[in-house]
């Protein structure tokens, strides 16, 4: 029985990434004792300057209910957070937002990396390499960018960083791009036969080879109750998050995660062994 202990500093892709990494493990006897220090959307210069706040005011909590160390509910500051145990390995990464542009990195993400060095001097660091939005993304066409060309970018970006800091990379944007150009099903494209001005509930336009939660019909939180068309173009779906997790697992480990017999409920055998080749091969990429 193997056993590491890990903590994130990150935001919702962290959380992503986290959700089948015990249970890739469970088959090949390798545990895990995980921290989160995550707030959706937080990019790293919120994560400093909230410790700062915190070391100024002692009453100051800043992770909530997204903090948890193991299955232990967890409130408290990044600096609680970095000595409540012997982490063997803490993440770092940006917003999403701010991922595919060097400047929002520095000088936020040397002062986090001097902070961990401080405290966890004994864990190494890794920088998570994220994952583009996808192509229906609003945000991509206000940036005037594709998938592809926002994933290069971000690759841009955590080239220079690696080669600066010296730092591994957790892959995970790599992956889902490779899983998303390499898919048996072919490249996502927006549902052209879909009325899209006129949408009517429950029905959904055809997602082919997706990997984020899409578009979906809320109803509960609404004003009235009345089912709204939604998408999320960002956040990744049950493919996805099992594509992020197996890419963790492999870097962490060192292990095939193709020998892991796991597969998430609503992925079927032949797509869980293609997106664990996918995680795989970009692990072996990076090193």
């Amino acid at each position: 029985m193997s056993h590491q202990e890990l903590l994130t500093i990150g935001n919702s892709f962290a959380d992503n990434a986290l959700t089948y990494l015990r249970q890739i493990g469970e088959p090949l006897q390798f545990t895990w004792t995980i921290g989160r220090a995550n707030i959706g959307g937080c990019p790293l210069e919120k994560h400093w300057n909230l410790h700062r706040y915190s070391d100024a005011t002692p009453d100051f909590v800043t992770y909530n209910d997204g903090a948890a160390i193991g299955d232990d509910p967890r409130q408290g500051t990044l600096r609680q957070m970095l000595v409540a145990r012997e982490w063997d390995v803490v993440t770092l990464q940006q917003a999403s937002v701010d991922s595919w542009c060097e400047e929002p990195y520095r000088p936020w993400l040397d002062k986090l990396i001097g902070l961990v060095r401080e405290l966890a001097p004994q864990a190494e660091i890794l920088l998570h390499h994220t994952w583009a939005y996808r192509s229906d993304a609003p945000l991509l066409a206000e940036w005037q960018l594709t998938t592809r060309q926002m994933h290069e970018r971000i690759c841009v970006v955590y080239a220079d960083l690696v080669a600066e800091l010296g730092l591994r990379t957790l892959p995970t944007g790599p992956a889902l791009q490779q899983a998303r150009e390499q898919g048996p099903d072919g490249k996502y494209e927006l549902d052209a036969g879909y009325n899209f001005d006129q949408p009517e509930p429950p029905a959904l336009p055809r997602q082919v080879n997706n990997h984020v939660i899409g578009y979906w019909w809320e109803a509960v939180d609404t004003l009235r109750g009345i089912p709204e068309l939604r998408l999320d173009p960002k956040h990744l779906n049950v493919r996805g998050c099992y594509v992020a997790s197996a890419t963790w697992f492999e870097t962490l480990t060192g292990r095939d995660v193709c020998t892991s017999s796991f597969c998430p409920l609503g992925l079927d055998e032949e797509d869980q062994r293609f997106l664990a080749g996918v995680a795989h091969d970009a692990v072996v990429a990076t090193r």
